[in-house]
């Protein structure tokens, strides 16, 4: 019940929208399954159905095991629509500044979309756990939206929306299902003015060497790209960004990798996630 509270009660802060529109705030499931004794999660607008069944029903439900009694601590399960999936191609320079007087619709469309300054793109990050705690996070240091390259586990699937505690709902999200691409993902961050931030662990002489490329400018947006657990950048990302050498609306394509004092070769990618997003 902690979870669907989590989920439909707000998650304790306000949702915002982009593109598609995301439900802000709270939102009333569309089923939702209590135990007998049981009362509706806290904070949880009434649901359109509300149904009594036996905690193994629940279990069955939800998908979880039950105990060797044949029962479990369940008390509630909902069901509850998806969020809409954000559409981070509609947003672009052009629709907060342009040399050309904008139309009222242009207006009024820029007004109702923030603009987008920091993203975090996965690159077949496959755990689902570490993009559901990707998620959490990003959505609670402030960054405005996920991208999921393909590869990548999917951002609502069950072990992933647990890791998130109902941030799926509220930061705004791109799934791999439905056509993202290295080429997109480009042409995202070119309309809104982005650079790349590339997750790339780094021998000791390395660190100490020039970087290649142009350096990110304090004045434009991020976007951070977290590589995949075991091999980190796919070949397609690393062809992708090698192929923006030469363009010039791009400041920049930069590695950034986390100094390690200790005897570790890595951190866990939700873990060094964390504290990249964080700096």
């Amino acid at each position: 019940s902690t979870i669907i509270s989590e989920v439909c009660g707000g998650g304790g802060g306000k949702g915002k929208g982009r593109g598609g529109e995301k439900e802000k705030g709270s939102f009333a499931p569309r089923v939702l399954f209590l135990a007998p004794e049981a009362e509706a999660p806290e904070g949880v607008p009434k649901a359109e159905l509300t149904l009594r069944a036996p905690a193994e029903v629940l279990a069955k439900l939800a998908g979880l095991a039950t105990t060797s009694q044949g029962a479990t601590s369940l008390s509630a399960v909902a069901v509850v629509d998806l969020p809409a999936e954000a559409e981070f191609s509609s947003i672009s320079i052009s629709s907060f500044s342009s040399s050309s007087a904008p139309s009222k619709e242009g207006k009024d469309k820029a007004e109702k979309i923030p603009p987008l300054r920091r993203l975090l793109a996965l690159d077949g990050v496959q755990d689902p756990g570490n993009v559901g705690t990707l998620i959490r996070t990003a959505l609670a240091l402030g960054w405005d939206g996920l991208y999921c390259l393909p590869g990548t586990a999917d951002p609502w699937g069950d072990k992933s929306v647990r890791a998130a505690r109902g941030a799926a709902w509220r930061l705004p999200v791109r799934g791999n299902k439905s056509g993202s691409s290295w080429g997109e993902l480009l042409e995202v961050a070119k309309g809104a003015g982005l650079d790349f931030l590339v997750a790339e662990p780094r021998e000791e002489e390395e660190e100490e060497e020039e970087e290649s490329g142009r350096a990110p400018s304090s004045r434009r947006g991020v976007c951070l790209v977290l590589g995949s657990e075991g091999s980190g950048l796919s070949a397609e990302g690393r062809a992708a960004l090698a192929s923006l050498k030469n363009d010039s609306f791009l400041a920049g394509v930069s590695a950034v990798s986390i100094p390690m004092a200790g005897e570790m070769e890595s951190l866990n990618v939700a873990t060094a996630g964390a504290v990249l997003m964080f700096e």
